[in-house]
């Protein structure tokens, strides 16, 4: 190697520890828990689908209890295409059993939502500190957290509108 050159394979390591550190301090979202536990105890089907590896997505949601919470969790693993391509939102919903305009995806990212839509399903963002900024498109509501109105008050109301 050149000298004043840096090996790549050391760059890739410690980006992987900082995020490694960084993940470590993350907080499960205001509301979040609230949210899983209303759509269970009205009998909804709770899902995943996340751009992330599924080794990651377990390891977050076992470190908050919330892994045995959702009926199906589709990742970046069990997709050829991430989001915003609707794939891995078809993908859940399938597994879930049911049709897409039967499904309301919570979002923070705009590819996110992007990808909603586009596989048809009802989509409400929550925007994180780092995407609150950035333009959405169309979607079906917005929310500050997830503590601003009980997810029955969202669910009626995407009821009487017009489908995705």
């Amino acid at each position: 190697m050149a000298e004043g050159r840096t090996d790549i394979s050391e760059v890739r390591k410690a980006a992987a520890q900082l995020h490694a550190e960084k993940m470590a301090t993350v907080a499960l979202r205001d509301g979040v828990a609230e949210y899983i536990e209303a759509a269970q105890r009205l009998g909804l089907k709770v899902g995943l689908a996340s751009s992330s590896d599924r080794a990651w997505v377990e390891s977050f949601l076992r470190r908050f209890g919330l892994l045995d919470s959702f009926e199906v969790i589709k990742t970046k693993d069990d997709v050829a295409n991430v989001k915003p391509d609707p794939e891995l939102y078809l993908k859940a919903v399938q597994a879930l059993g049911i049709e897409a305009h039967e499904a309301l995806a919570f979002e923070d990212s705009a590819n996110g939502a992007a990808a909603a839509k586009a596989a048809g399903l009802w989509c409400v963002i929550v925007p994180n500190p780092v995407t609150e900024g950035l333009a959405f498109g169309s979607v079906d509501g917005r929310l500050r957290s997830m503590t601003d109105r009980p997810l029955k008050d969202i669910i009626e109301e995407l009821q009487a509108a017009p489908l995705p």
